[in-house]
């Protein structure tokens, strides 16, 4: 597969609403958690590809996101290199994945 992203499958959520992570927005008060409807492709023990519904860059945020709700303030406390896109050329170029805690 060439040009997707990879992370980790603890980052899906699925529910009445269809599969879909969250990532990392910024507003003018900081970080919130924005919800991303995904087509997923084939998945590889303990990660999966995205074929849809991100970009290259975004934050996916993988540790709790299944508890997370749209539009809920976030705090970024681990970003970790774990998601990769191959290119035309076979390289690969890492995308960044965070762990996320709800600001209290």
């Amino acid at each position: 597969l060439e040009n997707v992203i990879v992370v980790p499958t603890e980052a899906i959520v699925r529910d009445e609403r269809g599969t879909s992570v969250f990532i990392v927005t910024q507003d003018s008060s900081g970080a919130v958690a924005t919800r991303r409807v995904v087509e997923l492709g084939p998945n590889a023990g303990e990660t999966i590809v995205i074929r849809s519904g991100v970009a290259a860059g975004d934050q996916i945020i993988v540790s709790g996101a299944g508890s997370l709700t749209e539009g809920e303030r976030v705090r970024v406390t681990e970003t970790r290199e774990v998601a990769a896109a191959r290119s035309r050329s076979g390289e690969s170029a890492a995308r960044p994945a965070s762990a996320a805690v709800r600001e209290e």
